[in-house]
């Protein structure tokens, strides 16, 4: 079962992680404080850029806990680029399809006598199925890299309720994590009476965001191996899932421990 808190611990275990936090906050950082003091011009600029950004980020991160590295959020930017270009070539053209089917889906309201808001409730059906299908492709490509999984789509329609489902269940843990993170430091802010948009609050919530992507990318590598139907044999590792601390064993290495310790004792009998 994906766990949020091994998530968590993993966001500050792996190698660096305080270190990557403070420099991927960074940019954060700066998109924040462009808004903040109303440069929205340089904003609209670097708000898509670092959204991109994110995005390949977030990409690596599912892979590399796929794949038990020892890290989960990247300093490689060769390995950053490809999966940011790969990322783009899936997510683009499912986005851009599945967004136009729920947008004409929804363009035109069907009263209902006897049943309000009927128009919201489906309008939110809609965009729940289509954003749980585009949401199945991006782990199905992510949790190998594999482009051609991101367009399998035999194995996404099959996903996607499961994953639209375990998304329900993930948005309150999200919600309580983060609120653990910022609600401490925004009460002693509060209490000293120092105003939210004050720097210093400005960047912890920037190493926030920072840690959200970690902790989401190693919770995303969890459920995609849960719920996104797929051969892992395609994976080139060939590894089962565990955590980045390394504490993971081969399946197939317990496998084979298991039966020559079942054959020594036959032999002994």
């Amino acid at each position: 079962m994906a766990s949020m808190i091994d998530a968590f611990r993993d966001a500050f275990s792996e190698r660096f992680a305080y270190a990557k936090i403070v420099l991927f906050a960074i940019p954060v950082y700066f998109v924040a404080h462009f808004f903040m003091i109303g440069q929205m011009a340089l904003f609209n600029t670097f708000a898509p850029i670092l959204l991109i950004l994110i995005f390949g980020l977030f990409t690596q991160a599912i892979y590399n806990v796929k794949a038990n590295k020892q890290e989960v959020l990247t300093l490689n930017p060769i390995s950053f680029i490809v999966g940011l270009v790969k990322t783009l070539v899936v997510l683009l053209p499912v986005g851009s399809i599945f967004g136009m089917i729920g947008y004409y889906l929804t363009k035109y309201n069907f009263p209902v006598e006897g049943v309000p808001h009927f128009n919201t409730i489906y309008h939110i059906i809609v965009w729940l199925i289509c954003g749980s299908i585009i949401l199945t492709s991006y782990l199905a490509f992510a949790k190998f890299q594999s482009i051609k999984q991101g367009f399998n789509f035999k194995v996404i329609f099959e996903s996607c309720t499961d994953v639209l489902v375990h998304l329900l269940f993930v948005i309150p843990q999200w919600a309580i994590v983060n609120a653990l993170l910022v609600g401490p430091v925004a009460y002693l802010f509060f209490f000293f009476k120092v105003p939210f948009d004050h720097w210093t609050f400005v960047a912890y919530c920037s190493c926030v965001g920072v840690i959200n992507i970690s902790i989401l990318g190693n919770y995303f590598a969890q459920a995609a191996t849960e719920f996104v139907k797929g051969d892992d044999s395609e994976y080139q590792f060939n590894t089962s899932f565990g955590d980045v601390t390394g504490d993971s064993v081969d399946v197939d290495f317990k496998r084979n421990i298991i039966n020559s310790i079942s054959n020594n004792i036959k032999d002994k009998k």
